[in-house]
């Protein structure tokens, strides 16, 4: 035995704890909690101390190499000071179109070469057909506009590009006005991404928009706005991992090509080189995503594993390619996809699936088993866990696996000799798959997002579970006790003790929730939603629900699965807009309206087929009230209306002493009719009609009132000018504070138990 297999023993095995120490190394290097930095420096000296001297070596080498890598990819942020006039390099296989909208990641040609998002709005289609003509091609593009910071989430859960941009180091984000000159740069290190662009941009021309989709996404890794609907559909059940995270996909096309190098002759190390180019050319081909890489490294390391007579085991192939990873991209542990594609990984080695001689039901126990395992990331991420996404995987993998990549591959090299008719029912038969598949998001099971110490003792007790604990031939004790971690998130709401009122940012609209402790009830009023204005065909974007941006991932993040009382304050988009996209996400028990509203064609359609479903739509009206956790007056609608503004219905309600009355959008002359029906009312905290148009705000009402406190619920930089600068003086002329959704984005306020003050939250604090 020579002297490198001989260290190799040594270490053989135990590869995860250098591996784990250099991620232990990044996390410390870009966590901005200095509770968390020194629990991460702490765990990465524990494990250094903890192992003999060749793991200590390594890992302080690997964490320094990993260390240094971070320093070295450091750039600055760019501000929204710097020139309004600037040229960038552009590779177009990043190029994203949505009707008239497009953006590209481009590269600042200065001496930082800082990575930046670029979006134009295009004037005209000409101009947009002149544009996507140059996907394909590498370019210098000289633009005049503006440098703009990213936006931050405007809800709790909800997208934050800022978080985004970090952990994929774009440094700025520049918003083009004009295009001022195009210039060809093409070079050999372009080379790869400029023959992805040309076959992203071929298959957009040449197949069919659904079977164009997959083909795009599953051979280039190129998903746009029109993957949405697919993406939707496989996260509800489980299945996207098969089209991102778990590179399944490489894996097969790159075993495809090295069975054929075989049969073609060759030396094992000649076939070795041979792929090593081949794989490397074609993780630039399909994106260059983590788990592009991770699939790819895997491959390259059984090679060169094959080549040289080294036998790695499986986790310590893990651990390689981990630390590999790491070294390319430090941040991958901050990436949602560098998460779920490591963990899916390393689960696959802790708790293989595959085993001889064992039966279909030691096969099934495995899979619960993978499926709890995976629930509290899932459920940290997406807020829900796909009961049957395993079993689901199970199923579809073949299909996958031995139908769908083949016929991907086969009908992109051989599209010229095939029949339109065969692309077209292969497109047909693409939409009927997802129209099946989405019948399987019952087993959908909404979790919320659980707080980050319990996600890490959900996670460390699961290891535990399966990998000290018990001997892996007790798997049914095993499975048993895994359902403790589901059992306790699921019912994780009930041990939220708070109460609170919350004003969702939702644009230019309304939505308010009223949340009880325990769960107990849950109260929407109005639902936010975006007027549609008709455009030109080559405007238009794919569809997309409004709320799934904005009230969907805020209720859902919370664990809310049922809305108990939905109150609809009046017909108008912007408050009722998102009724059927809620219902689809949602359970909910009962529908208010005020006396007449629902009779607007859209709205009285869906109402019509929510009462079909079961759901109780109710009529109210001044003098009434909602009973339940929370006691709702019903002001108004004075009289029958017909669900126009000054037809809103107005709810006062009372929560730990304070006082909240809620306007909808009344206008100015129903607001002192208010006044007058009811010459004692009073509240502490008020919720402005329409948007704080001055339309709205009574002089009269507000003085009657006698505030401490307006909230102003509007969207930023809205059409309209809303809240109107004589509404703002207004108040302050009453000395009535207020609070705008369109400057800080959701306005909370929060009671906890044994504490009668409430705590006003904000983005900003959160």
């Amino acid at each position: 035995m020579n002297t490198f297999s001989l260290k190799f023993c040594l270490v053989q095995n135990r590869l995860i704890f250098p591996a784990v120490s250099s991620g232990l190394i990044s996390l410390s290097y870009y966590t901005e909690s200095w509770q968390y930095r020194l629990i991460f420096v702490s765990l990465f000296f524990w494990i250094c101390l903890k192992e003999d001297r060749s793991i200590l070596y390594l890992s302080l080498v690997g964490g320094t190499l990993v260390f240094s890598s971070c320093l070295f990819l450091e750039k600055p942020t760019i501000q929204s000071s710097e020139s309004p006039s600037s040229s960038f390099m552009i590779n177009t296989d990043t190029m994203r179109e949505s009707g008239d909208f497009i953006t590209f990641i481009g590269t600042l040609m200065d001496e930082k070469q800082q990575k930046i998002q670029l979006s134009y709005r295009v004037q005209s289609e000409e101009e947009l057909i002149k544009i996507q003509n140059l996907r394909g091609k590498a370019f210098i593009l000289w633009a005049s506009g503006e440098f703009e910071e990213p936006e931050r989430a405007r809800n709790p859960y909800n997208f934050d590009q800022m978080t985004y941009f970090k952990s994929q180091r774009i440094m700025g984000k520049f918003t083009i006005q004009k295009i001022k000159k195009i210039q060809g740069h093409h070079t050999w290190r372009n080379f790869l991404q400029r023959k992805r662009a040309t076959g992203i941009r071929y298959v957009k021309q040449h197949f069919p928009e659904k079977l164009g989709v997959y083909v795009n996404a599953l051979l280039f890794g190129y998903k746009d706005a029109t993957f949405n609907d697919s993406q939707e559909v496989y996260q509800d059940t489980g299945l996207l991992h098969l089209f991102s995270l778990s590179g399944l996909h490489i894996q097969v096309y790159l075993g495809w090509v090295y069975y054929i190098v075989r049969r073609l002759g060759g030396t094992v190390q000649e076939n070795t080189c041979f792929m090593f180019v081949v794989t490397l050319c074609y993780v630039v081909l399909a994106g260059s995503s983590v788990s592009i890489f991770r699939a790819s490294f895997l491959f390259l390391l059984r090679l060169v594993g094959k080549c040289f007579g080294l036998k790695l085991s499986a986790m310590d192939s893990f651990a390689v390619v981990m630390w590999l990873l790491l070294l390319l991209e430090p941040l991958t542990l901050y990436q949602i996809g560098g998460q779920l594609s490591l963990w899916f990984s390393f689960l696959f080695i802790v708790l293989p699936l595959y085993e001889r001689k064992q039966s279909i039901f030691q096969y099934l126990m495995k899979l619960t088993i993978f499926s709890i395992v995976m629930m509290p990331l899932t459920s940290w991420h997406f807020f829900q866990w796909p009961i049957l996404g395993m079993f689901l995987t199970l199923l579809f993998l073949p299909l996958f696996e031995y139908l769908l990549l083949p016929l991907v591959v086969s009908i992109f090299f051989l599209h010229n000799y095939l029949p339109s008719s065969f692309l077209f029912v292969l497109d047909e038969g693409l939409g009927y798959l997802e129209q099946l598949t989405k019948q399987l998001t019952f087993g959908n099971l909404i979790i919320g997002r659980p707080a980050s110490v319990v996600l890490w003792l959900a996670i460390g007790y699961l290891l535990f579970l399966h990998t000290i604990s018990f001997r892996k031939s007790d798997l049914f004790k095993r499975m048993i006790l895994s359902f403790f971690v589901p059992f306790a998130l699921y019912h994780g709401t009930k041990f939220d003790l708070t109460t609170s009122v919350t004003f969702i940012d939702v644009g230019q609209g309304d939505s308010i929730l009223l949340k009880a402790p325990n769960g107990r009830e849950n109260v929407l009023i109005d639902t936010g939603g975006k007027l549609s204005f008709k455009k030109e065909k080559w405007r238009e974007r794919p569809k997309r629900a409004y709320s799934d941006y904005n009230l969907v991932p805020f209720l859902k993040g919370q664990g809310i699965r049922t809305i108990h009382q939905l109150i609809l304050t009046h017909d108008d988009t912007d408050h009722v807009g998102e009724l059927a996209n809620l219902a689809e996400h949602f359970t909910i028990e009962t529908i208010f309206i005020g006396k007449g509203a629902g009779e607007t064609k859209e709205v009285k359609s869906q109402l019509n087929r929510l009462k079909k479903q079961g759901i109780t739509v109710q009529e109210i009206g001044a003098g009434q009230e909602i009973t339940g956790y929370f006691e709702l007056h019903v002001l108004a609608p004075l009289q029958q209306g017909k669900g126009k503004n000054e037809d809103s219905v107005v709810l006062l309600t009372e929560i730990n002493h304070q006082k909240f009355l809620l306007l909808g959008d009344l206008d100015q002359m129903t607001e002192e009719k208010l006044a007058k029906r009811y010459p004692f009312l009073k509240a502490d905290v008020v919720k402005l009609g329409h948007h704080g148009s001055k339309t709205s705000t009574s002089l009269l009402l507000m003085a009657q009132l006698q505030a401490k406190l307006a909230i102003i619920s509007c969207g930023e930089n809205n059409l309209y000018g809303h809240p109107h600068q004589e509404v703002l003086t207004n108040l302050t002329k009453q000395h009535i504070a207020y609070r705008r959704t369109d400057e800080e984005g959701m306005i909370r306020f929060l009671w906890k138990p044994f504490d009668a003050t409430e705590e006003i939250q904000t983005m900003e604090g959160w």
